[in-house]
């Protein structure tokens, strides 16, 4: 199947999914017409989709696509590209298909890495599949994959790269009969940060260090993985043989894009911050708790409980006996502030290497254990074939026929090999104790300066006022309220005015009501204090913000929404059946495709309330004064507004001071209106503003978090 073909498939795909039933399957069957194979492939696509209850478009069409590629790569063996004659596909994963093969030319094996099908027209995928070569193959070092050669075969780009017989670091570690020695471990990272240490040398940054992208070979050399995701931060002469300025052009990821596999994600990574070597630093710190520990130290049941857990929380304590020293380097890898972690994977290998002596061995780090693969090419086959997205592995083990007398992996338990290998003795159990939880430097987190964003408040509101809130005697309360309330409109649209006298004050009530639970000690839903709910609004703010964003919708709208209808509890249900964060009501998530019970989830509800509120958005209007309608349209619905709005109409044509119709205009005439609206709806937009006012002037409120807009995805730290 070729790029247009593709294409073709792509295009009828997401055509079906906007239909529904019987017209779903008629708008099929005239869109493919005669040609039964694409009709075929299309009804498998619509049918991995509706199994995996997706909701997001691309993301289950990949899911989708990567199934139906599975199947087609079959067509691929025996078949020769270039030089290379494809034997079998040796994985599959969200950047590529990788296949062994023979190269005729040189009698040699080779691993074929090919870009999926479905992303053979897209130029940001090729972009980044070409950067992972021409990344690697300026890059000349035994413990980094060697690329041959790249090139293009039927609209479908390859690099062709080392083959190495061996097993990525999560076998090893998943084998149950038998754990890595403390040595394996040291050894490993040793590696690592010595093929590190040569990427960041040419001006390279991984950013995906995980065990599936670390191989262990059978003569004990390690080869770090894909550089898929890797950042060129400068470019040197190996990289390119260009002009000057390509020579120092940055090579950078989208603002607001998470690349990458999150657990092994640093913080300023998470947050779509700038990155560098650090970042590997840290990785490489959750892969060496990870060997020790057979856990990961950051880890939650969604993607947003693993990224307020890489933020927020400190690892667990070891549970494995191991020296104090080595705790301690390895706390130092993941300090949260990244001025406090090693500054160079040199500084870490150095680490590690004295804690090796420190064990007594003599040639700690030469690679002199015969590591063999413990699974047979089958099993590891069937492994390749489940590998889980975007871990693709190109290792693997060699041909059956060369390799008849594989023999299992001999580790021992790594705690009782430490006990063996130990020559001083003085270490005893009382000093292995857990005071190294947290290294005495981690203390203050690192708190970049925030740039402006189109979405966000601009620079000098997060430090509107010097003055707390508290201290302020009413006319300035309202002078400020005014002030930062016209600052909430900037960000919400085009031709913000200030707020009429009379809608600044109903505001500024809510303000007031927010800052008298400054004190409140309450556990209770809505009567906690205001440092408890904006601190857990900061954890979740740049998620929020990023797929806000990405559907072109202002990024506080994302940010207060959850703030008033549920101050960020995990699954607060209300007494009329509404869940979850944004308090999506069971009828309308299935509307948007969500099943009752992901609303809690915000993995899955935030990119869709985005969406929501996209449609509503076209329905009102993007200017600041219709985004009021579609905020309020949130709490009374879209229809009710819109029933508002005609009812009012008499009084916009009989007003001679060209008011607009937005929300406050609804909130001066609301004696027309009914009774929802005058009890409970009047209040939903005000209370916003006044969550967003407080919320991106913390200073003013005695609060030590940043203002949230600063927090989002898409800002940097400079």
């Amino acid at each position: 199947m070729n790029g247009i073909r593709w294409q073709q498939l792509s295009l009828i795909f997401h055509d079906a999914l906007r239909r529904d039933g019987r017209a779903r399957g008629r708008f099929v069957r005239a869109a493919c017409g005669a040609d039964e194979s694409l009709r075929r492939q299309v009804e498998s696509l619509l049918g991995s989709y509706e199994q995996a209850a997706g909701v997001f478009d691309e993301p289950a069409f990949e899911r989708a696509a990567r199934e139906l590629a599975q199947e087609e790569s079959a067509a691929l063996i025996g078949h020769t590209i270039g030089q290379y004659r494809i034997r079998r596909l040796l994985g599959a994963g969200g950047m590529g298909e990788v296949y062994l093969a023979d190269d005729g030319r040189l009698n040699r094996q080779v691993a074929v890495k090919l870009l999926p099908l479905h992303f053979a027209a897209d130029i940001e995928q090729v972009r980044r599949f070409q950067l992972e070569a021409r990344a690697a193959s300026a890059l000349n070092h035994p413990n980094i994959l060697t690329i041959h050669e790249t090139g293009e075969h039927e609209n479908r780009h390859y690099i062709v790269m080392e083959y190495v017989a061996g097993a990525t670091l999560r076998e090893m570690m998943a084998s149950t009969a038998d754990a890595l020695s403390l040595a394996d471990v040291l050894d490993a990272c040793v590696q690592v940060c010595d093929a590190l240490s040569a990427a960041h040398e040419a001006g390279i940054v991984h950013r995906d260090i995980k065990p599936e992208n670390i191989m262990l070979r059978p003569d004990g050399y390690v080869k770090v993985l894909d550089f898929g995701l890797a950042k060129l931060a400068v470019t040197t002469n190996a990289l390119t043989e260009a002009n000057d300025e390509d020579k120092t052009r940055n090579v950078e990821t989208a603002a607001g894009v998470l690349l990458g596999t999150i657990r092994y994600m640093s913080p300023e990574q998470v947050r779509g911050l700038t990155v560098d070597e650090r970042a590997d630093v840290w990785s490489l710190g959750v892969v060496l708790y990870e060997m020790i520990e057979n856990r990961a130290p950051f880890v939650g049941a969604t993607t947003a409980d693993t990224i307020v857990s890489i933020l927020e929380r400190e690892p667990a304590p070891f549970t494995m006996k191991i020296p104090s020293s080595l705790q301690k380097c390895a706390l130092k890898a993941l300090d949260k502030n990244r001025n406090g972690r090693f500054q160079t994977t040199r500084e870490f290998a150095d680490e590690l290497k004295r804690i090796k002596r420190e064990l007594g061995s003599a040639d700690a780090f030469a690679p002199r254990r015969s590591f063999k693969a413990n699974l047979s090419d089958t099993d590891q086959f069937a492994r390749e074939q489940t590998a889980a997205p975007g871990e693709l592995k190109t290792a693997m083990l060699a041909n059956a026929s060369t390799h008849k007398t594989k023999n299992a992996l001999q580790f021992k338990s790594w705690s009782a090999q430490y006990w063996k290998r130990l020559v001083f003795g003085a270490v005893c159990a009382a000093t292995l104790v857990f005071a190294f939880v947290k290294v005495n430097d981690v203390s203050k987190p690192e708190t970049p300066r925030p740039t402006a964003s189109a979405s966000s408040l601009s620079p000098d509101s997060a430090q509107a006022s010097a003055r707390l809130y508290r201290n302020m005697n009413s006319a300035e309360r309202l002078a400020f309220v005014s002030e930062q309330a016209l600052r909430v409109s900037q960000a919400l649209g085009d031709g913000a005015t200030t707020l009429p006298g009379s809608a600044a004050q109903v505001v500024k009530q809510h303000v007031d009501a927010y800052d008298r639970r400054r004190d409140d000690a309450s556990p209770e839903a809505f009567k906690e204090t205001l440092n408890e709910i904006y601190k857990r609004a900061a954890l979740y703010a740049p998620l929020l913000s990023f797929h806000f964003k990405r559907q072109n919708v202002p990024a506080l709208v994302g940010i207060y929404i959850p703030m008033i209808e549920s101050e960020y509890h995990d699954c607060l249900t209300s007494p009329h059946g509404a869940q979850g964060k944004f308090q999506f009501m069971e009828q309308t998530a299935r509307n948007y495709g969500v099943r009752p019970e992901d609303r809690c989830n915000v993995d899955v509800i935030a990119p869709v309330a985005a969406r929501y509120i996209k449609d509503r958005a076209g329905e009102f209007g993007t200017d600041a004064a219709s985004m009021t309608l579609v905020i309020a349209s949130f709490n009374r619905g879209n229809r009710l507004v819109k029933d508002d709005l005609q009812k009012l109409n008499r009084f916009l044509v009989a007003d001679s001071s060209n008011a607009k119709p937005d929300f406050w205009f609804l909130l001066a005439h609301a004696d027309e209106l009914d009774d929802q609206f005058r009890v409970e709806n009047r209040h939903y937009v005000p209370r916003f503003f006044a969550a967003a006012i407080i919320g991106e002037n913390p200073q003013a409120f005695g609060l030590p978090t940043r203002p949230l807009s600063s927090l989002d995805a898409g800002n940097e730290a400079r």
